[in-house]
């Protein structure tokens, strides 16, 4: 005879523990095909890549959080269930390979991101290495000299011919840093 509590037990706390445990199970299983999607989609725009991820690691955060537990009851038979039924499925490795996985994903886009933004920097870089000649003769000679062009005589004024001359040999060598800077890359 088996007794009534027993019964009741398995009706009511050790089936909502089994659910649980197939619910974190699914749940993981989910959690890895997301992981699967997204690194398939590593070629697509960073920022969006980068938005799905945050996304599914807030929702594996919250899943650690809310759903998977350690420990369910305080009964020593309800604990030693909870335990046999993880470890049957071995819950402990697939939550240490999910986090892994997550993790390795994270630390790409995160990667993804640096180049991107390395690259703008190169650019911007660029363009103030391109601007900079320009911006020393201006601020050396005064914007109001370069008006003087021409002397009373028609021709052009020396100070104007060395300003054009020095221009025309800064930005040349900053076109060369430019492409030297591009080669070594």
């Amino acid at each position: 005879e088996v007794p009534d509590y027993l019964i009741e037990y398995f009706q009511t706390i050790y089936a909502r523990m089994a659910e649980l445990v197939l619910v974190q199970r699914a749940s993981m299983l989910r959690f890895s095909g997301e992981i699967t999607k997204v690194s398939q989609l590593s070629n697509q725009d960073v920022e969006a890549v980068s938005k799905r991820v945050s996304s599914l690691y807030k929702e594996y955060i919250r899943f650690v959080n809310q759903i998977y537990f350690r420990e369910i009851t305080a009964q020593d038979q309800g604990i030693e269930m909870y335990n046999k039924l993880h470890s049957c499925l071995q819950m402990e490795s697939y939550i240490k390979d999910l986090d892994g996985e997550i993790e390795e994903l994270h630390q790409y886009i995160s990667l993804m991101e640096d180049r991107e933004r390395n690259k703008k920097a190169s650019l911007l870089n660029d363009i103030a290495t391109l601007f900079l000649p320009i911006t020393v003769i201006t601020g050396f000679w005064g914007m109001n000299q370069i008006s003087e062009v021409m002397e009373e005589n028609g021709e052009l004024s020396t100070g104007f011919i060395i300003q054009s001359l020095l221009l025309i040999i800064g930005t040349l060598c900053a076109i060369c840093i430019i492409y030297k800077r591009k080669r070594k890359l």
